[in-house]
């Protein structure tokens, strides 16, 4: 009978730490996923290296020692934030490469207002 009871205890005591677990990691990814939002278009590649590790040790050293012991519907959630990180990060490199294309259009007209300007070059 004790044996009985402790192993339901154990039970007991290993779902609710992970269920904690589980609300712990989804509040520390929407503060990163927050931050992201509200900061990302000053950010530098430092930046960007910085919210990395961050998300990678959520991930690494949070997540996954407990994913497999998650519900599907905890998982959902938490892969929801995942992507929803994934896709910032995304949208954040289009922005820097559209700024990129603007710049090198910018340049190459003023390359060929310049090249067509210089008489020199029709002798």
């Amino acid at each position: 009978m004790r044996i009985i009871l402790v192993t339901i205890l154990s039970l007991l005591f290993f779902t609710s730490c992970t269920s904690y677990k589980q609300k712990e990691i989804k509040n520390d990814l929407q503060i990163l996923i927050s931050d992201v939002e509200k900061n990302n278009s000053n950010y530098t590649d430092q930046d960007w290296e910085t919210k990395d590790k961050d998300f990678e040790n959520i991930l690494s050293k949070d997540y996954l020692p407990i994913k497999n012991n998650l519900t599907d519907e905890q998982r959902l959630e938490i892969n929801k934030l995942i992507g929803k990180y994934e896709a910032l990060k995304i949208k954040a490199g289009i922005n820097s490469l559209k700024g990129i294309l603007k710049d090198g259009f910018q340049q190459l007209e003023s390359i060929i207002g310049e090249l067509s300007n210089d008489t020199t070059l029709l002798k």
